[in-house]
């Protein structure tokens, strides 16, 4: 029986980060995972935005979120040898009136200005999208190619033999004060 101090049910983005975290930290750990092409992290968007939309302000604890992830992900990059963290920014199409008044209020806020452009782009964007209000511009956003990263990580943990390539069997899985075992794994957590 192959013994790691950690058996992940999942390698979505959830169980990628802890068990990277993981890894980097000493521990050992043992993934249990098969692949579904529609399952939450494959289909995401991966989009990540610093500014709340119904409330037009940043959003809470970003200012500690996001230099955060972007430091880990821009590490986990190199590690990895793969690109798939894209920082761009993005265009909130403003509704009505109202929306671009609180766009022009809210992007005027100094704890709001590190996300929010202060200048309302107008009219016509491009390839003709047309929208009479303008549109605010979202800074320090961008996207997180999750298939890029979760298909790259797969691969590291298929060769460091610490993923089971299969649906999670609840009828495998043994839970006793000292340990949790399933298949021929052991983990003390």
């Amino acid at each position: 029986m192959k013994k790691v101090d950690f058996l992940i049910v999942g390698q979505g983005i959830a169980g990628t980060v802890i068990s990277h975290q993981l890894k980097n930290q000493g521990f050992s750990v043992c993934v249990v995972d098969k692949i579904k092409a529609n399952s939450a992290s494959r289909i995401a968007a991966g989009v990540y935005n610093p500014v709340a939309y119904r409330k037009l302000k940043r959003a809470e604890f970003v200012d500690f979120l996001l230099p955060y992830m972007k430091d880990y992900y821009q590490k986990l990059e190199i590690e990895l040898g793969t690109s798939f963290f894209n920082p761009m920014s993005f265009l909130k199409l403003l509704t009505d009136i109202e929306e671009l008044n609180n766009w022009q209020i809210q992007s005027g806020n100094a704890t709001n200005a590190p996300y929010m452009s202060g200048e309302v782009l107008k009219a016509d964007f491009h390839n003709g999208i047309l929208n009479p209000y303008g549109a605010g511009q979202v800074l320090q956003s961008g996207i997180v190619k999750l298939p890029e990263l979760l298909d790259t990580w797969k691969t590291y943990l298929k060769k460091n033999e610490s993923l089971l390539d299969e649906k999670f069997d609840y009828e495998k899985l043994i839970v006793s004060d000292e340990s949790i075992q399933y298949a021929d794994m052991e983990a003390s957590k």
